[in-house]
């Protein structure tokens, strides 16, 4: 198993492997091995780097990850904003609507 050094600040933690990591820091052990491949902070405090120095290697090109978390974003956006626009269509359209029970309406005389 890989062994990771994990800093708090500038301060090192320790070195572990990313399950003692995870158990540690309360993340999934993706998230952090993602973060020393990716440089990144965890929990915008921690930094961990691989110990022997050597990054982890995926078969991804060049840019690949920037282009992967831009593109990430631009979807999660867009998920929002129509979440956010069905909620103000239904508040708008919710009074125009009729119930309905059975055949007719409440507010209609059925004709048998």
């Amino acid at each position: 198993m890989r062994k990771y050094q994990v800093y708090d600040g500038d301060t090192l933690i320790g070195i572990m492997t990313y399950i003692e990591g995870e158990k540690l820091l309360g993340v999934a052990r993706r998230r952090f091995a993602e973060c020393a491949r990716d440089g990144g902070k965890l929990k915008n405090r921690y930094t961990i780097t691989l110990l022997d120095g050597n990054p982890e290697t995926t078969g991804c090109r060049e840019g690949f990850r920037e282009e992967w978390r831009t593109a990430t974003e631009t979807i999660q956006e867009k998920i929002s904003v129509e979440k956010m626009l069905l909620t103000l269509w239904e508040a708008a359209v919710r009074p125009f609507r009729r119930e309905r029970s059975g055949i007719c309406s409440s507010s209609e005389q059925c004709c048998i």
